[in-house]
């Protein structure tokens, strides 16, 4: 057996340094999802196409990022792993038919990556599968769950003031 599958084995150190690494990895994947729900504020004004390019590249980088630390605490525990309820297998299928027919496509090319006025490629749906699979491994409570939706509102009213004020 190997000291990461069985805690009693390791020293109180030892113990103490992975329930830090457990709770900063954690952390990361909770900031860095309300981090994803900022995205959609972000305006590069001066850029080829200011309200997608750039959103879409910081958003998978930090999906990215959200997704490499929730890696770990899933391998490690298994209480970070999500439950396998009808949501999960929903998403599963969406996620298998979409690789299905990427590569059943005319271009497989632009079925994968999208093009750049959308962005919407099965590489940018496979980020929103991983984000999909950190949040339910790590969201457990209803509390959790409607911290993020709470804070999707308000960034989605401060969407709505700007463009309200761009049109005056």
């Amino acid at each position: 057996k190997d000291n990461w599958s069985d805690p009693l084995l390791l020293n109180p150190m030892e113990q103490k340094n992975l329930v830090l690494l457990e709770k900063i990895l954690k952390q990361i994947v909770i900031f860095g999802s309300f981090l994803i729900v900022l995205v959609p504020i972000v305006v590069i004004p001066y850029s080829y196409f200011p309200y997608i390019i750039q959103k879409t590249n910081i958003l998978k980088v930090l999906i990215q990022i959200v997704f490499l630390a929730y890696l770990p605490l899933a391998l490690w525990k298994s209480d970070y792993r999500p439950k396998k309820t009808f949501i999960l297998w929903a998403v599963m299928a969406f996620a298998g038919v979409m690789l299905l027919t990427t590569f059943t496509s005319q271009s497989v090319y632009r079925s994968w990556w999208g093009n750049w006025e959308r962005s919407f490629g099965t590489f940018a749906y496979f980020h929103y599968f991983a984000w999909f699979i950190a949040l339910a491994g790590v969201f457990k409570k209803p509390r959790d769950w409607f911290k993020i939706l709470n804070f999707s509102l308000i960034v989605s009213l401060l969407i709505s003031v700007y463009s309200l004020a761009q049109r005056l």
